[in-house]
């Protein structure tokens, strides 16, 4: 969202003359990152069908948790949509003369340029679909991990912790946030709605040309490099549940009894979204026939994801003090809505940092520095 902008899809305007010229140039300068955004898609997919020779798909069904699950993710992504489209408006407002409405302000600026609303168009379509097929890859991969290696590493995630925090469970460092029900709450809304965050962005940088064009790409690029290693690889290799399933898969019923409990209290006082899908993501262990779901605790992808909108956005301060704000709640919300052991947070860290400069590195390889913006 940094710099100004002369129109709520674009910073700068053709000129009347070569207007079709200047349509087809930026398509051919975006193209040339989204085809590798494409190709990276492409290559994860073929990978998640090896997989899948290897693993045997689930044979139960759960269609109406699947359902309504779904229904409240594209509901929180539309939310976060029509927020970052009100942004952008007043974005658009603040470059107006204060006898220009904004009205008369876009109609000058679609006849400058009429193929602005056709190109943005092209864009958000591509980045529905490469979003769609990004999601769908990730959870296919995600659903078989306890099919490859079942969860094992819970008990050693829970002494790395106690190891850290000096004997002591990180949770209950943060449990005297319990006492303020509201509190929770947010962390939860946030939590709960991060996916309508990573969404938008991700529309954002294939829709707008405010940010300059690498960077934009270099996110995309970013998040499938560490959904990919920290997701799926390092995911299956250290397989672990996460608190909340703790006792469902060790058997422990004490470990995190307390953390339990105090979600359920403020629960029946607020109804919180993890506590919901808590159950829900059970439930799709359980008896799901989509590839959709999955449990996996290590790395923690909503602290490593959230790392990289704020890496994403570090040049640009109120966009930067913002995510600052929403990284630090997801980081707490991961312990404290029992989704997250606190080493999952913490050994994403690097990982989000190294995949961020590979991403960087690829593009500079495969596209030539002339077409950067």
């Amino acid at each position: 969202m940094a710099g100004t902008t002369n129109s709520i899809f674009s910073s700068s305007l053709p000129s009347s003359s070569g207007r079709l010229g200047s349509f087809f140039a930026s398509l051919s300068e975006d193209w040339r990152y989204i085809r590798i955004i494409l190709a990276a898609l492409v290559l994860w997919y073929i990978g998640s069908q090896i997989v899948y020779i290897f693993v045997d798909t689930p044979t139960n069904s759960s269609a109406a948790k699947v359902e309504g699950f779904a229904s409240k993710a594209i509901l929180h992504i539309l939310y976060f949509l029509f927020l970052l489209f009100l942004v952008r408006l007043y974005q658009f407002s603040r470059t107006l003369d204060r006898n220009d409405s904004i009205i008369s302000a876009l109609f000058k600026a679609y006849k400058a340029d009429p193929y602005q609303p056709v190109r943005w168009c092209i864009f958000a379509v591509l980045a529905v679909v490469s979003f769609t097929a990004f999601i769908s890859i990730f959870m296919s991969v995600k659903t078989a991990i306890p099919e490859m290696v079942p969860f094992y590493f819970d008990e050693a995630a829970y002494k790395i912790d106690r190891f850290l925090f000096l004997g002591h469970d990180p949770w209950q460092l943060l449990a005297p946030l319990f006492a303020y029900t509201k509190v929770i709450s947010v962390i939860d809304f946030f939590y709960t709605a991060w996916a309508a965050f990573i969404a938008g962005t991700w529309f954002y940088c294939f829709t707008s040309r405010a940010m300059n064009i690498t960077r934009r790409y270099q996110f995309c690029l970013a998040m499938i490099l560490l959904w990919i290693v920290a997701g799926n690889v390092v995911a299956t290799l250290l397989s672990s549940a996460g608190p909340v399933y703790y006792e469902y898969f060790t058997g422990d019923a004490t470990a995190y009894a307390g953390l339990m409990s105090e979600l359920a209290r403020i629960n029946e006082i607020a109804p919180l979204g993890a506590v919901e899908y808590h159950g829900v993501l059970l439930d799709m262990y359980e008896n799901s026939s989509r590839r959709i779901g999955g449990i996996s605790a290590l790395p923690s992808i909503h602290c490593g994801s959230t790392l990289l909108l704020l890496i994403t956005f570090w040049k640009s301060p109120l966009p930067r003090l913002l995510m600052i704000g929403f990284t630090a709640i997801i980081f707490i919300g991961s312990v404290l809505l029992a989704w997250h052991y606190a080493i999952d947070g913490l050994i994403v860290i690097p990982m989000a940092f190294a995949c961020w400069f590979a991403a960087g590195w690829i593009l500079r390889k495969l596209v030539p520095a002339k077409t950067e913006s």
